[in-house]
């Protein structure tokens, strides 16, 4: 029995074991590893950006209607803090996890020029495009529908 238990947290440490891929609001790591098989959004937003906050609904909506596919993550372009101050005063209750940190060399994430900015990153694992500007649920289906197109394009 002991000799199982020690064989299953060795392999439980093996699956995450290095430096997280992120951090979220509660200080725990994130590892992306976790969401593999899935689809993972990244939506970059601040507290100063009225589009950002406006796209917070479509976000939840998104990520409630397609949780069995996708993940949706968040990050503040400028401080987890603002989070705390802003969601109470405008009455944005952010229904997916939020990150304060984040590894951009792990995917090789491309520079944003302007907010709010998401981040597709696909099943495998692979960044596959940035998207700029404000999303809605039909905008980040189409991406996604766009990219699995490519894909089974590219393995045919």
């Amino acid at each position: 029995m002991r000799q199982s238990l020690c064989l299953l947290l060795l392999l439980l440490m093996a699956c995450h074991s290095g430096v997280p891929d992120a951090i979220d609001a509660e200080d725990k790591p994130v590892y992306f590893s976790a969401f593999k098989g899935k689809w993972l959004v990244i939506n970059v937003w601040a507290d100063w950006c009225e589009p950002c906050l406006k796209e917070v609904p479509e976000l939840n909506a998104f990520a409630e209607q397609h949780r069995n596919d996708v993940v949706v993550l968040g990050l503040n372009y400028d401080s987890l803090n603002a989070v705390k101050t802003v969601t109470p005063s405008v009455g944005l209750p952010f229904r997916y996890r939020l990150l304060k940190t984040i590894a951009n060399k792990k995917f090789g994430l491309q520079q944003i020029e302007v907010l709010p900015a998401t981040y597709l990153i696909d099943p495998s694992g692979r960044y596959v495009g940035l998207l700029q500007g404000p999303q809605t649920q039909h905008s980040l289906a189409q991406a996604i529908a766009k990219q699995v197109r490519l894909l089974h394009t590219t393995a045919s």
